[in-house]
């Protein structure tokens, strides 16, 4: 036997989740929906361009162009923490910070290795 449910039978956070579903599938305010769900997409596109531009412009000549850290800034436990917890909440974020810091570590090693041999040679 199947049983049903109206909305009155589950929790506000079912609703919810609900609503949101609704709006991300262009149901809830039918065409209004989709030009927002447009423009959220528009949008997003222009911030990844503007942000791929802004760093070309301003990256420095033969480098990644990442600023060099600030000697008196320390990144404190929250932001470690939180960068911990969504690490292991949303897998390929903790995958990209992996990899991130693979490279990082790789770089660090391989300048170490290239200003030993120059000082050697």
């Amino acid at each position: 036997m199947i049983k049903t449910f109206s909305w009155f039978d589950v929790g506000a956070l079912s609703n919810g989740r609900h609503v949101v579903m609704r709006i991300h599938q262009g149901e809830f305010f039918g065409q209004a929906n989709w030009y927002f769900m447009l423009g959220l997409c528009v949008l997003t596109a222009v911030l990844s361009a503007s942000a791929l531009v802004s760093y070309c412009l301003r990256k420095p000549k033969k480098s990644l162009g990442l600023p060099k850290a600030a000697r008196d800034k320390q990144i404190g436990v929250l932001l470690w923490g939180s960068m911990l917890l969504l690490g292991i909440t949303l897998p390929m974020f903790g995958i990209s910070l992996l990899a991130i810091m693979t490279l990082w570590l790789i770089s660090k090693i391989l300048k170490k290795t290239i200003r030993l041999v120059s000082a050697a040679s």
